[in-house]
Formats: structure tokens, sequence, C-alpha cells
């Protein structure tokens, strides 16, 4: 997850971006990833092949307390997002925290509606919003632009093979 720590370090307003990962053993890691600004939000789509996809959502927020990551999990976690005006979409999610030091709050999910999401992306005129659910509240809302995100998409879509028959 190198690669998710040094797409971070990118400047403010960027475009959607694709990043691969070589790994021989497992197969490439993709990452297609928006950044929102220097606040230190993140949300990606990752995968190495089509049936390991998941969502990545990435907070400023920081926690030491690996007592603390479980407690929250235990609660129920959950992913939202809103494409555009379309229909806001609840997603089950795990929390942990981001590799390379930051300890970062890392949202992740596996959810079987992220390959539509994709679609939903690549096809959105003007945002992706993201937020953390935790016993019914909305936390860390933040909107991302969906610029270049058709192209980031459709990379990471041609290396992990999704929709390919």
């Amino acid at each position: 997850m190198a690669v998710l720590v040094a797409v971070l370090a990118v400047p403010a307003k960027a475009d959607w971006l694709h990043k691969s990962e070589e790994n021989p053993f497992t197969g490439d890691t993709h990452i297609a990833m928006g950044i929102t600004d220097m606040s230190g939000y993140a949300v990606g789509f990752r995968c190495s092949k089509a049936d390991d996809l998941s969502l990545v959502f990435v907070t400023p927020e920081s926690v030491e307390d690996g007592a603390a990551v479980a407690g929250m999990n235990a609660l129920g976690i959950k992913l939202l997002v809103i494409v555009d005006d379309q229909p806001k979409l609840t997603l089950e999610a795990g929390l942990d925290r981001a590799p390379g030091g930051s300890n970062k709050l890392r949202l992740v999910s596996s959810d079987a509606e992220i390959v539509g999401l994709i679609d939903k992306v690549k096809a959105a005129k003007k945002r992706v919003a993201m937020a953390v659910e935790l016993m019914g509240q909305a936390m860390h809302a933040k909107s991302f632009d969906v610029r270049g995100s058709r192209r980031a998409l459709d990379d990471l879509g041609s290396g992990c093979k999704i929709g390919a028959k």
C-alpha cells in the first residue's frame, strides 16, 4: 500500500490518478484514486483482479489505539457514497489504520455494489461524496471532484480485468 501513501502526497485539487504496483506473486495492485485537497482525505478503488475489488476512504483523523479501532468496527461502521445527486449508497465497511506510519483512519468496503459504483463514478459530472456512518451518525463527509475519474477507472478495470469475460 505504499502507492496509497505516495498518492496522498499529490498537490491539492489533483485529478483522479491510476497507479499500479507490480507483484509477481499475487498479481499487480491497481489503485484509482481521487484526492480532495491537502486536508488528508482520499477515496480510491483498489484491486489486483476482478474478484478482490474494494473501495477505500482515508480520513485525516489518526488513532494510535488498536482497541479503539476494534471497538468502532464492533459497532457496525458503514461507508456512505453519493455520486452527483443520485440516492445515497450505504456499504458495509471495515475500519483500520492506513499503512505507512500515519495511523490515519481508513475504511475499506468490498461490498458487491462496488462494480456498479465504478460505472456511476465514471459517468459522474460533478462529484462523488463520501462519509463514515457510525451509530447512525454521518461523519467525515467529503466531496471529491470527478475530473479524470473515467480514465483512471478505465485503467483500473483493464488492469484487474473487471468486466472481462
